[in-house]
């Protein structure tokens, strides 16, 4: 065919205008119907195996999660009987050992005995009172009272901080009675010193208010050698 001219409307100047044929050459990336279709189909198992292994191991943890809550409500079952079955067993104990003190002493040394231990009974006189005032007493009571205080806040806070959350709630029984322990010991002390302070005359000892400050300065003492069992058995 021969060449065509057309104006170019701007610059009104003829332009050659060829008809060419182009030959388009197949293209060797495409990809194959049937290769497509295989591909999708291998993504689509692939992607319901990831579904089922997260289905899986979600149920794995959930079966995890089962155990573990029972194993806890059942440890918490057998501690809860535990304090049912063992707290009269305790008190019984308590006053057998009380009766056993006072009773083993004149059987073993009848003559000592009746000249060591004198019962008070909450009637004190100037003959058999020996209590000493001193602020080497009282000064020192004050002194471990600060001591054990501040052992029982280590006790409690004895972890790393690098420590998980597992392990801190694993050692969190031991650090309590730990800590509860030296509390006791740290009353203990305190109530002792104020007794030796402040209650310095025969009058204010045969008064209430002694009687309740001694109960809580020897109270105490006795209630920590129980949480020293307690610990013993962890």
């Amino acid at each position: 065919m021969p060449p065509q001219f057309s104006k170019n409307e701007e610059n009104e100047q003829p332009v050659e205008i060829r008809d060419e044929k182009i030959m388009c050459k197949p293209d060797n990336t495409a990809e194959h119907p049937k290769q497509s279709y295989m591909r999708q189909r291998s993504n689509a198992n692939v992607n319901n195996g990831n579904k089922n292994v997260t289905i899986q191991n979600e149920k794995g943890q959930r079966q995890d999660s089962n155990i573990e809550s029972y194993a806890k409500n059942a440890s918490q079952s057998n501690e809860g009987n535990s304090l049912y079955f063992n707290l009269p067993f305790s008190l019984l104990l308590t006053y057998g050992s009380l009766e056993f003190a006072q009773w083993f002493p004149y059987v073993l040394a009848p003559q000592a005995a009746v000249a060591t231990y004198v019962p008070a009974s909450w009637r004190y006189d100037e003959f058999e009172t020996r209590f000493d005032n001193s602020i080497w007493t009282w000064g020192t009571d004050y002194g471990l009272c600060v001591i054990f205080s501040y052992a029982a806040y280590k006790c409690y806070t004895a972890y790393k901080s690098e420590d998980s959350a597992e392990g801190r709630v694993a050692s969190a029984r031991l650090r309590i009675l730990s800590a509860a322990m030296m509390a006791l010991y740290a009353i203990s002390v305190f109530a002792g010193g104020w007794a030796h302070q402040f209650f310095t005359t025969l009058d204010s000892l045969n008064t209430t208010e002694f009687r309740i400050i001694w109960t809580i300065c020897v109270g105490t003492v006795t209630a920590a050698g129980g949480l020293m069992g307690a610990i013993g058995s962890e």
